[in-house]
């Protein structure tokens, strides 16, 4: 009976305590499988490419007309080629005004950073997705994992409590309350079990795997703060953020807009020339100049109205850009300061709570061994322990997931 008992105590530390290395690799792995197969991020990198394809086509000329005219055929026949005195070959091009191709191509490629920026905020957040996902999942595993243990010496304790209940030492009320417990158990068991499919089938959503796909079990994340302080994160983010870029590079395309519209004011010019076949007389050649009138009376109210609307338009994306730029910096700084707290909590369990609730739990085995503890005391120890190492692996799960969010403030990857 006394060896029973001992055994079940010292499962506990053996088990629930041992920590796992971490290992980046398999995180790393799974990234760059998300990224690969994630449909999501691949439309947006094919809509970047549609972007980048639009500045050769800023660049480019509208085509030149060209035309062919038969002039006196005679009414006897349909043929244009039998009979014709004349006829008139003809080109014509229309060419922009100086500085309004350059400023179609700095919108287009204005536009292709965006693109390209929209396509890394994509990807930026899908990395912190499946970080997130990893972290809930590796958290579900362990509470399983923990839930496993504490049945199994829960059914350890009920063999050595009902042995002393035989002999007279134990009361029954002290068995009823271990079976409570492991019915207890057991719906925190089948809660687990769900968290567990869930966390595992968004996960294998995100990496573009059949979302039934079990998980082996995962190695933990490093529980390490960033090497680099709040204020060199404040100049990462602003440099790096993709949404940021973003905003910038949408200035720079209003900004292109409006200069476009200026340009309005000023004419387009038409230039044509034409070669005249004649059969009785001389051939001839003829030159067209022509320019494209946009201060007309009845026109001019179109471009006006035109740099009027891209003018409030830069304004707007302006202003929007700078707020952006605060809600960002808010942003990092409030990740930043939770990321730190959920650190500071986990680390004060590791430290503090968690072995002096072992100190706690092991001091009262002792007593209850002697009679000089009541089986209530020892077994709300116990149930206080579990539940701290609960709330551990919660800490840390919600650490890794500020820290994920964190990241994708910054834009990028914390050292």
């Amino acid at each position: 009976m006394q060896r029973s008992l001992s055994w079940a105590w010292w499962l506990i530390p053996a088990t629930l305590f041992a920590q796992t290395p971490s290992d980046t690799t398999l995180i790393r792995e799974l990234l760059r499988e998300a990224l690969d197969n994630n449909p999501r991020v691949g439309a947006a990198r094919s809509i970047a490419r549609a972007a980048d394809a639009r500045v050769p086509q800023a660049r480019a000329w509208d085509p030149p007309a060209l035309g062919v005219s038969w002039m006196e055929v005679p009414t006897s026949t349909l043929n244009p080629f039998s009979g014709t005195m004349e006829r008139r070959y003809q080109i014509e091009q229309m060419i922009p005004f100086p500085g309004k191709v350059g400023a179609a191509v700095d919108a287009a490629a204005a536009g292709s950073r965006m693109a390209l920026a929209r396509t890394a905020s994509f990807e930026r957040t899908l990395v912190a997705g499946v970080k997130r996902q990893y972290a809930q999942l590796f958290a579900a595993q362990r509470r399983l994992q923990i839930n496993t243990e504490q049945q199994r010496t829960l059914d350890q304790l009920l063999s050595a409590v009902e042995t002393k209940y035989a002999v007279g030492r134990a009361q029954q009320v002290d068995v009823l309350r271990l079976s409570i417990e492991s019915r207890k158990l057991e719906n925190e068991r089948s809660e687990l079990e769900r968290e567990l499919l869930s966390a595992g089938g968004l996960l294998n959503s995100l990496l573009g795997r059949p979302v039934e796909q079990s998980w082996p079990s995962l190695p933990p994340l490093p529980m390490t703060l960033p090497s680099m302080p709040l204020q060199e994160i404040q100049g990462a983010a602003a440099q790096n953020r993709p949404e940021l870029l973003m905003a910038d590079a949408g200035i720079s395309m209003a900004q292109a807009d409006l200069t476009m519209a200026k340009r309005e004011y000023w004419p387009d010019l038409a230039l044509g020339g034409a070669f005249t076949d004649r059969t009785m007389v001389p051939d001839s050649w003829d030159l067209m100049v022509g320019i494209r009138i946009p201060i007309a009376p009845w026109s001019i109210g179109a471009t006006g109205g035109r740099v009027a609307e891209r003018t409030a338009i830069l304004s707007a994306t302006e202003r929007n850009r700078d707020d952006m730029r605060r809600m960002a910096s808010f942003e990092v700084n409030d990740q930043w300061n939770r990321m730190k707290t959920q650190w500071d909590q986990a680390d004060r369990y590791r430290r503090a709570i968690l072995p002096e609730a072992r100190q706690v739990l092991e001091a009262l085995r002792g007593a209850y061994q002697t009679n000089s503890a009541d089986f209530l005391s020892l077994i709300d120890s116990f149930r206080m322990l579990q539940m701290f190492e609960m709330e551990l692996i919660m800490k840390e799960m919600d650490y890794q997931m500020s820290r994920a969010m964190l990241e994708e403030a910054v834009g990028m990857e914390l050292p």
